[in-house]
C-alpha cells in the first residue's frame, strides 16, 4: 500500500511538471493567448506531443487515487458525505479561482474581448471556457457519475470493467458533438481515462511491473512518436493511453528516497495549488516578456520555472493565511 501510494505521488508530481511546461510551450503553437516574438517549430511540435497524453494522464491519476480510496481503503461508502467532500474539494476552488483570479486576469490584460460580468457568466458559471479550471468541473461531474454508479464500479470481475469501458469509449467517440456548456464535451471525452486509471489501480501489482520495463517504455515512446501526426479518435485514444502508461512506468522508476526529499514532499503537497495558480502566471509573464528578443527555449523554460515556483509559494501562503479551504482543503 505504501509503495502504491508513493507511486501515485510520483505520477502526480510528474503530471504537474508536464502540465506547467505544456501550458508555457503552448504559446508557440499559435493557440495561446500570447504569441512570442520568436517562433519555435520544435516547441510547437513538442507541445502537440505532450498535449496528446498529459491531461488524459492527469485524469487517469485521479481515477487511480479514487480506486485506491474505494478498493484498498474502503472509503466513500457514504454518498452524501462523499459528494459534500467533492463540493469542498472541487467546486469551492473552481468558483473562487474562476471569479477572483481567472476572470480578472483574462479581462484586465485583454486576453478576452468579453467584459468581466460576461466572462464570469458565460465562461465560469456556465463553464464554457474556464481555462484550466475545466479539469475541476469535469472531475466533479465524474464523481457525480461515480456516486450514481458506484456499485457497478466496485463490482468484481472482468465483465463490469469491460462494460463500463465500452460505454465510456462510446461517449468519448461522440464527445466532439456535445456542447461545451458545463464542460459536457470534456466530461464525455475524459471520463474514459478516469475509469482506466481506476482499473489500473485494481491491477496495479501486475501493470506497474509491465509499464516500467525498458522494452515497454521504448515501444510506447516509439508508437506515440509515430502517431504524433495522425488524427482521428482511435489515434487520439492510442496516444493518450500509451503516453499515460509510459509516464506511469517512468514514475515507477523514480527512487523512493527522491520522493522523500523535503522539497519534493512540499511540491507534492502543494501540487493542486500549483495547478490552480500557474496558468494565469504564465499568461502575465508572456504578456511582458513575449515581445522580447529571447531564445524560445530560454523564455519557455524560464517562464515555466518561474510560474511553477510562484504558484508553489502562493499555495503555501494561502495555507499560512488559513485560506486552505480555497485550495479545496
Amino acid at each position: 500500500m505504501k509503495e502504491k501510494s508513493r507511486h501515485y505521488d510520483a505520477m502526480k508530481f510528474v503530471a504537474t511538471l508536464l502540465v506547467v511546461f505544456a501550458h508555457s510551450s503552448r504559446m508557440y503553437t499559435g493557440a495561446g493567448v500570447v504569441s512570442p516574438l520568436n517562433p519555435s517549430q520544435g516547441l510547437a511540435f513538442l507541445t502537440q506531443l505532450v498535449y496528446s497524453f498529459h491531461m488524459p494522464f492527469f485524469m487517469a491519476v485521479s481515477g487511480m487515487v479514487y480506486g485506491l480510496c474505494v478498493d484498498d481503503l474502503g472509503k466513500y461508502r457514504d454518498t452524501r458525505r462523499f459528494l459534500k467532500n467533492k463540493v469542498l474539494r472541487l467546486l469551492v476552488p473552481y468558483l473562487f479561482f474562476g471569479l477572483a483570479y481567472v476572470a480578472p486576469v483574462m479581462v484586465f490584460f485583454g486576453f478576452t474581448d468579453a467584459s468581466y460580468a460576461a466572462y464570469c457568466c458565460k465562461d465560469i458559471l456556465l463553464g464554457e471556457d474556464p481555462r484550466h479550471l475545466w479539469y475541476l468541473a469535469v472531475l466533479f461531474e465524474v464523481f457525480l457519475l461515480c456516486a450514481a454508479g458506484g456499485g457497478i464500479l466496485r463490482a468484481p470481475g472482468v465483465l463490469p470493467v469491460v462494460g463500463v469501458s465500452a460505454l465510456l469509449a462510446c461517449a468519448s467517440f461522440v464527445s466532439a458533438r456535445l456542447p461545451a456548456t458545463f464542460q459536457l464535451r470534456n466530461l464525455a471525452h475524459y471520463a474514459l481515462y478516469f475509469h482506466l486509471g481506476f482499473v489500473f489501480n485494481r491491477f496495479h501489482g501486475t501493470l506497474a511491473g509491465i509499464v516500467r520495463h525498458p522494452v515497454f517504455l521504448l515501444a510506447a515512446a516509439v508508437l506515440v512518436w509515430q502517431l504524433s501526426g495522425v488524427g482521428g479518435w482511435i489515434a487520439s485514444v492510442a496516444k493518450a493511453v500509451l503516453g499515460g502508461l509510459a509516464l506511469a512506468g517512468l514514475s515507477a522508476c523514480i527512487p523512493g528516497k527522491f520522493m522523500e526529499l523535503p522539497p519534493v514532499v512540499s511540491a507534492c503537497k502543494n501540487g493542486f495549488g500549483i495547478y490552480l495558480f500557474h496558468p494565469m502566471a504564465i499568461y502575465v509573464l508572456y504578456r511582458f516578456f513575449g515581445p522580447c528578443d529571447i531564445p524560445p527555449v530560454v523564455l519557455c523554460c524560464g517562464i515555466a520555472l518561474v510560474a511553477y515556483g510562484a504558484s508553489w509559494l502562493a499555495s503555501m501562503a494561502f495555507r499560512r493565511m488559513k485560506l486552505a479551504v480555497l485550495l479545496g482543503e
